[in-house]
């Protein structure tokens, strides 16, 4: 759990460094999750598995989310583009 924690300080130092004054929103996941459950219309029994939707939405790139471990990557991806969607 701590190394979690030092890795986001040292990533948040890394992006504040290139970009001074940069704003940085944290998202809780029911957020985007339920921005895309709404959009593709997913049931609410049915879990939202980021790894299809990324596929989906960009077959071209889903070699990057054809394993299991890389759902976070597939969960990075929606996030900006949920947020695109809400600028």
């Amino acid at each position: 759990m701590f190394h979690f924690g030092e890795a986001t300080g040292v990533g948040l130092g890394a992006l504040m460094s290139l970009r001074p004054g940069m704003v940085v929103e944290r998202v809780h996941p029911l957020k985007w999750k339920n921005f895309y459950r709404r959009r593709l219309v997913i049931p609410k029994g049915q879990p939202v598995d980021s790894r299809v939707i990324a596929t989906t939405l960009f077959p071209a790139s889903a070699k990057f989310f054809k394993r299991q471990k890389d759902h976070n990557s597939a969960d990075a991806v929606l996030m900006a583009v949920w947020k695109l969607h809400q600028l």
